[in-house]
């Protein structure tokens, strides 16, 4: 996996599996190294003082979102956005500017 693919999957699976968002996911506060085991490449996530923890409510509908976004339903999407807004706002903010 090249490096664009797993920052994605690094920073999907923190929001839709753990329901944690990093704030400020720059180039400075990645790092890539050869794993100590076995020399392949990790990306190491830095600067963890910027984090927002994501409530249940918010994260499954957010995780729906993402799951719907890519189809013609925009009545579902729009209906998902105010939910996700309503549940935090300044979560959904971040999610969608940072990410």
């Amino acid at each position: 996996m090249t490096f664009p693919p797993r920052a994605a999957a690094v920073f999907g699976d923190m929001i839709h599996v753990h329901g944690f968002v990093h704030c400020d996911p720059h180039p400075g506060n990645l790092f890539v190294r050869a794993h100590p085991e076995d020399g392949r490449w990790q990306l190491v996530v830095l600067d963890h003082g910027m984090y927002r923890r994501l409530t249940p409510q918010f994260r499954a509908a957010y995780c729906r979102l993402w799951k719907v976004s890519h189809r013609p339903q925009t009545i579902v999407v729009a209906r998902l956005c105010r939910v996700c807004a309503r549940a935090h706002s300044c979560c959904m903010h971040a999610c969608v500017r940072r990410i």
